[in-house]
């Protein structure tokens, strides 16, 4: 999947995922810097999204369509968990990603 590039998430930005298990969706930027649980398991600085997402999507990357209808990476997926009764998938920012991993996005 060729990419431009890579931005911070917003919220309320559409964002897509292509993912093993659920393929390619869309939803919505709900929270930035969330702290989220999962398995016992505590994720911090995660995106929460309207995402649809299930076991073996993790890894998958996140997008974000910009005014060129270019794909510019926003973020790995990360995990889903159920918050006041409804199910959101989480993010890693793309920032973290590269500054914790010390990796690139490669472009075309």
């Amino acid at each position: 999947m060729p990419v431009k590039g890579d931005l911070e998430p917003q919220v309320d930005w559409k964002v897509y995922k292509s993912g093993v298990t659920t393929a390619i969706t869309m939803g919505y930027v709900k929270g930035i810097s969330e702290t989220m649980s999962n398995n016992g398991r505590i994720y911090y600085n995660q995106v929460q999204t309207t995402l649809s997402c299930n076991g073996g999507d993790s890894g998958s990357p996140v997008w974000y369509l910009d005014a060129n209808i270019n794909r510019q990476i926003v973020g790995i997926l990360a995990s889903k968990a159920t918050v006041g009764g409804m199910d959101y998938c989480y993010f890693s920012n793309i920032r973290y990603v590269k500054s914790d991993l010390g990796v690139t996005v490669l472009t075309r």
